[in-house]
């Protein structure tokens, strides 16, 4: 990442951790949310998140609206550290890590493993998600 490029995920975090208390910064991001007509912005996103760990949230929803923001900015310290957070207060047995696809092995030298990655991805993104958008 870029010199600088991290802020506004370490101030989202300060936000959440200088907070007099969760609620009060879950109110904030609220009230953020329906000011902003674009809603939240990723680091914003990860504020709530953050704040929802705080609150002791259900770590699995936590867990996964972090790694699909890592997954939109990979290598974000900011988002790797309330997973690892999330995972130390409530330990292994809060997450479930499964199989849910495998992309077949083909003899065809030019397929895309990639693409049919990427396509995979989205699939179990939108079945996961109830089929939402």
């Amino acid at each position: 990442p870029a010199p600088g490029s991290q802020f506004r995920w370490a101030q989202e975090r300060l936000r959440v951790l200088s907070a007099p208390t969760t609620a009060a910064a879950l109110a904030e991001y609220e009230a953020l949310a329906k000011r902003q007509a674009e809603g939240l912005d990723p680091a914003q996103q990860h504020g709530v998140a953050l704040a929802r760990l705080q609150a002791g949230g259900n770590p699995r929803d936590i867990a996964l609206s972090l790694q699909a923001l890592l997954q939109e900015h990979p290598d974000t310290l900011w988002i790797e550290l309330p997973l690892a957070q999330a995972w130390a207060r409530h330990g292994a047995q809060a997450f479930r890590f499964e199989v849910l696809d495998r992309i077949k092995e083909r003899d065809d030298p030019v397929f895309d493993y990639d693409a049919e990655l990427q396509a995979l991805l989205s699939l179990w993104q939108q079945e996961l998600q109830g089929g939402q958008s």
